[in-house]
Formats: structure tokens, C-alpha cells, sequence
């Protein structure tokens, strides 16, 4: 992996504060594949950094929250799992894989808005 730069007008926090609290802390693999996605992709851009910006914001009481109350924190783990995998393939991956996945995911929405609805009253 390649090591990223810091974005001058977002501070680095550390670790990603949902994900440490309902995992085994800031060095936990889910947390170090979230941060590097953070680096890599979200400060890469202002949309990514005004995210960052908002979960900094947001993060720190809801993961206390998770802290005071452990027995969240495997659900908190399972919501994340698909982030961090979807994390996973976007870092792992070649521009190629990842223009084609982003197809792929485009056809299965259109596939999905374009199925043929029940009519009221029909059986």
C-alpha cells in the first residue's frame, strides 16, 4: 500500500472511533482497513473530507455510547463487516476491478428499479 499524505484542513484523529469501540481497538484489522480507506479515498477529495469532517464530529458519543454498552458491540461489528469488505476490494484492487464492480453494482440497482410491480388488486 502506498502511504498518503496528510489534507492540510482535516486533522488525522487516528483510528475510526465506531470501529475501535466495537472492535479490539485501534490496531484491529476491520479499523486498519477503514483508516486506510479513509487516507486513501475519502480525504482524497472534499465530498470524502467533508464526510471524514461530520463522522469526526458524530463518532466520539456514539462510540462511548458502544463502550457503555458492550453487549451492541458484535451487531456494531456485523453492520460494519460489508463496509470493511467493500473497504477491502476498493484497496486491494486495480482501477479495472473496480470500474468493473462499479458496473456491475449499477446493473443490479437498474435491474432492481426496473422489475415489473404488482398492480393493486392483482393476485
Amino acid at each position: 500500500p502506498e502511504v498518503t499524505a496528510p489534507v492540510p484542513d482535516l486533522p488525522d484523529q487516528g483510528g475510526c472511533f465506531i470501529a475501535s469501540a466495537a472492535d479490539s481497538g485501534e490496531s484491529a484489522p476491520a479499523v486498519l482497513v477503514l483508516r486506510d480507506f479513509r487516507d486513501r479515498y475519502l480525504k482524497a477529495h472534499a465530498p470524502g473530507r467533508a464526510f471524514v469532517r461530520a463522522y469526526y464530529t458524530l463518532s466520539p458519543p456514539l462510540a462511548r455510547y458502544l463502550e457503555a454498552h458492550p453487549r451492541l458491540k458484535p451487531a456494531v461489528r456485523a453492520a460494519l463487516a460489508p463496509l470493511v469488505t467493500v473497504a477491502l476490494v476498493l484497496l486491494a484492487s486495480s482501477w479495472q476491478t473496480q470500474l468493473l464492480l462499479a458496473v456491475l453494482v449499477c446493473a443490479l440497482v437498474a435491474c432492481g428499479f426496473a422489475r415489473p410491480r404488482a398492480r393493486a388488486g392483482a393476485y
